[in-house]
């Protein structure tokens, strides 16, 4: 690994752009690597399960369950000493050894698993045929997401796989069930524990009623048993689905464009006044001329109507209608771009196009890049399809 890397080049607790340019160079260094010495390379989807894992109790616990099957897929799926070598890129413990000699900010290494994991993808997508595979680790259970499917970016990236050619009818995406160790068994009899412990509020009680417990009560630890037991797990997990729900009826609605076109730019939020800040600003205003500039009403008079999606405006104004939290906004980004990518991608036929903002001063971010997610972005338009040129369009700002 580069030297510099090693030592840690960071600014103020920011990766600074030489810095960041030479954790590319790295992460590239990291590809050609898995692309030189191994005939099969599979990739997991899986929840983040370390320290800071976002959610509730249960679903932490849940989460770190999956990241256990997630080494247990990795242990399985691995062998270096065959002929044909084969590697499972888990970004649980693979992009963490890389953050830590990186010296990566939380920030940023969020960033890169987006990058990192979309780029082993690449590898992936093309050892495809020699049998690669995408493992997405999906839990069993109901009553915290109805799909199974807990880490914030999942659903990109099953989304970004399903875009690569992968898919659960030649067996290229697996999806691999799994189940935490603290079931409802334990949770009722870590109650029962904490009913004996309280004989006064036991006695408070009849023993005949069947009314559930005050969410007061609920709220300061104990655990909900039997029809309140579902209830709150019900009402999680409802949470979530009206989340999605909004979110299909998003891209519903977007298909019913003729052309539906994606954008990929830097955020326009923050406060900053750096170099890097401005120009990223900018390039989210640049975003927004091209914005209005290719959408038009959706009128059924019209043969050609057309749509293009602009993350700075969309997914705020997502986040603001479902009530999300800026964390959880981070994740959707991902998602949502890349589930509008795939429309984007159905609608090739009809002229749409992938447009992606870079500033014109090659030395600011990477070669112009300057948002976070956006080399990621580019990776996953052209392993859709989108040639540079046609209808992968790079739109230069100052």
């Amino acid at each position: 690994m580069n030297k510099n890397i090693e030592e840690g080049v960071v600014d103020s607790g920011v990766v600074n752009v030489s810095s960041r340019r030479l954790i590319s160079e790295d992460l590239q260094e990291t590809v050609d690597r898995l692309q030189a010495h191994f005939a099969v390379v599979n990739i997991i989807s899986t929840p983040y399960g370390g320290d800071g894992a976002s959610g509730s109790e249960r679903e932490v616990r849940a989460k770190a369950a999956g990241a256990r099957m997630a080494d247990e897929v990795t242990r399985n799926h691995s062998d270096s000493l065959a002929k044909d070598k084969v590697f499972t890129f888990n970004p649980n413990t693979d992009l963490s050894k890389f953050a830590h000699a990186a010296g990566l900010t939380k920030k940023e290494q969020a960033a890169r698993w987006v990058e990192l994991w979309s780029k082993v993808l690449g590898v992936a997508q093309q050892k495809k045929a020699a049998g690669s595979k995408v493992f997405v680790m999906q839990h069993k259970g109901e009553y915290i997401k109805k799909d199974g499917i807990l880490g914030d970016g999942q659903r990109g990236e099953i989304t970004a796989a399903r875009n690569a050619g992968f898919n659960e009818e030649d067996g290229s995406l697996v999806f691999v069930e799994y189940a935490e160790d603290c079931d409802l068994e334990a949770e009722q009899s870590a109650t029962m524990q904490q009913v004996q412990a309280k004989p006064k509020q036991v006695q408070a009680k009849p023993k005949a009623t069947h009314a559930p417990p005050a969410t007061a009560a609920a709220g300061a630890g104990s655990h909900p048993s039997g029809s309140a037991l579902k209830a709150v797990r019900s009402t999680e997990a409802d949470r979530k689905d009206i989340l999605n729900k909004h979110l299909d009826d998003q891209l519903k609605t977007m298909r019913s464009y003729t052309r539906v076109n994606v954008i990929s730019t830097p955020w326009d939020g923050g406060c900053g006044s750096s170099p890097i800040d401005e120009a990223k600003r900018r390039g989210a205003q640049k975003a927004a001329e091209i914005a209005k500039k290719n959408t038009t009403k959706l009128n059924p008079r019209s043969s050609i109507t057309e749509y293009t999606f602009n993350p700075n405006t969309a997914l705020r104004d997502f986040a603001q209608s479902c009530g999300m939290g800026d964390h959880e906004s981070v994740s959707r980004w991902v998602e949502m771009w890349s589930m509008v990518l795939r429309v984007c991608k159905d609608k090739r036929d009809q002229g749409s196009k992938v447009f992606v903002m870079r500033h014109k001063d090659k030395t600011l971010g990477e070669d112009g890049i300057l948002g976070k997610a956006q080399q990621a972005e580019i990776a996953m338009a052209k392993r859709s399809g989108f040639v540079e040129g046609k209808d992968l369009i790079f739109v230069d700002f100052n």
